[in-house]
Parts: C-alpha cells; structure tokens; sequence
C-alpha cells in the first residue's frame, strides 16, 4: 500500500465500519496493505462503538489506519458517512470488515471508476470462501421481487430472467455489466457524486442503504457498474449475524423504507402486506421441521409478524 503523506492528496480512500468483529478487521486490513492499489491511498475505520478489543488491536498493529471511535452505534450508514466526511481521496471505497481484499482488486476498482467517466459507482465480484459467486449484484427492492420472494419463486428457477431477478441468479457473474445496485460489502464511489448525493441516506441503519445510494447515483445520470475483474472474499452478515431475528427486521424495515421514500405511501403498504404474507408462509412451511436451526428460523419469522402488526403500527409509515 502506498501511503499518502500529510500534504498529498491520496486518489483512493478505504473506508471500514467496525462493530465487534476485532479479528476480522484485522484480517480484512492485512490484505488491503497487502494489496497495493498503484496510487497514493488512506484507510480508515470507524468503530461503532465496540465491546471486543477491535480499536486497541487495530491502534497496535496497523498506526497507518485512521481510527474513528463512536460511543454508540449509530448504525453503518451514518457511520460511512462519517469515515468519508474525514478522508480526501477522488475516490472512496467502503469495505465491509468480513471481507479480503484479492490481489490486484483495489488497483482494478479504482483504475475502472476513473477511466469511466459516466460510471459513478462500480462494485467487484464477491466471492464466499469455497470459491462460489455471490450475489454481488441486484435489481432494486420492489413489489416484484418481494413477491417472487414471498411465493419462492426465485427458487422454482433461478436461471429465469424473472423468477431469478432478485439477486440475478440468471447471470453468470463473469462479466462487466450495468446493474441498479452493488453490494455495499465493497462498493467504490466517486468522491464528487458522493458529495453531490450527500453520502448514505442515514435513515437506513444496517441494509438498503447501497441501493438507495445505486438508485440516487442513476438519477443524477451516472452508471452503476459490475466488475468482475476486481475480486473480493465475502465471508457475509459477521456483524448482522450477532442480532439474531433483529437482522430480518432490519432488512425488512429497510426494503420498506426504499419503497416509501421512492415510490410512495400506497407502494408501501403494498409491500408490507407481501412481506407478510411471505413471512407467514415461511413460518408455516418451518412448522414440521426440528433442531436449534430451525427453532431460530421460527423465532426471526414471528419476530418479523409481531413487528409489522405491533400496537400502533402504520401501514406505509415512514420507516
């Protein structure tokens, strides 16, 4: 990694949001020092107010790194606008901490996003640990999907163009394509469209914060773009893992937010009740299944229903 002196301006900035996930971070940051982008770069790590020893571990072994401490957690889109409003680079990149940086994918990123004028956005391919594509990425959160969802139909054929429009099973994940959104688990944005959108609308905590960035970013009239020459590991969901059935409720109270704030109240409602739907069919097909995998899977779906129909609950209402 070459690191930009206190008077250089660095091209690429790496922004990582922290909360209790110590060993990874420091895993996550030896393979971005270990990757040299090519150009005069900065890291920085915002802590969301931690209980491991994630900051002293990252103060000892990395003094490069910028560490910024919250003493809350204010949730990761607030915090990758906090990570961005102190770096300087033409270009960010945020960067999930259960992620590892493969060789050449930084120099790749940052190399596509400046030779492209009209791309604003640009995302890597994801990859698990046993070498499988992910989802890097998606259609944006709609009706459509969340139907196809709700009735598993993205699982009767994920090679159709429709049932597998979610996440894009369709596609081979081996090629460069225009997408609606990428993942936020390694995204790279212009420095100048970040400032022009005002960064991560911090109304979403933990998920739909990346497609409502993509959506916003395809507005303003620029590309949001697939790279699968860049090449990330993903190992997924380290920090949502720890919440248990909050992370279902996020991700739907995030969807929700998406189509309230983009489509309207009506949208909204619209959504909740196929949300519901889908989360009761689930429960009732995990009815005859045992053991503690599928106790949990009960427990996050009647979580989700108790929060959609809890005392006082708006259908449509801002999220």
């Amino acid at each position: 990694m070459v690191y930009a002196q206190p008077d250089v301006r660095p091209t690429l900035s790496i922004i990582l949001v922290n909360w209790n996930t110590a060993e990874l971070l420091c895993r996550c940051l030896e393979t971005v020092l270990a990757s040299p982008p090519g150009q005069e770069a900065e890291v920085v790590v915002v802590d969301n107010a931690s209980i491991d020893d994630s900051v002293a571990r990252v103060r000892e072994r990395f003094p490069q790194v910028r560490v910024i401490q919250n003493p809350a957690n204010v949730g990761f889109a607030r915090a990758n606008n906090q990570g961005a409003h102190e770096c300087s680079g033409d270009v960010l990149l945020l960067l999930n901490t259960d992620t590892e940086v493969r060789e050449g994918a930084l120099e790749a990123l940052t190399d596509f996003i400046t030779s492209h004028d009209d791309v604003g956005i640009v995302g890597p391919r994801l990859v698990s640990p046993d070498g499988s594509v992910q989802s890097s990425c998606r259609t944006e959160p709609g009706l459509l999907n969340a139907l196809l969802e709700a009735l598993a139909l993205t699982r009767l054929a994920p090679r159709s163009r429709l049932f597998g429009r979610p996440e894009m099973t369709w596609f081979d994940h081996h090629s460069a394509l225009d997408v609606d959104y990428v993942s936020g688990a390694c995204l790279a944005i212009r420095r100048e469209l970040w400032n022009q959108l005002g960064g991560f609308d911090e109304g979403f905590f933990f998920y739909g914060e990346d497609a409502d960035l993509c959506r916003r970013a395809r507005q303003a009239g620029f590309r949001v773009a697939y790279f699968p020459e860049a090449e990330v590991l993903h190992l997924g969901g380290a920090s949502a893992a720890r919440v248990g059935p909050r992370k279902a409720i996020e991700g739907y109270r995030a969807a929700l937010r998406f189509a309230r704030k983009h489509h309207g109240r009506a949208y909204a409602v619209a959504m909740e009740a196929v949300i519901a739907l889908g989360t009761a069919l689930r429960l009732v097909a995990s009815l005859p299944r045992r053991g503690d995998a599928a106790r949990a899977q009960r427990q996050a779906y009647w979580a989700v229903l108790r929060w959609l129909f809890r005392p006082g609950a708006r259908p449509g209402a801002p999220w």
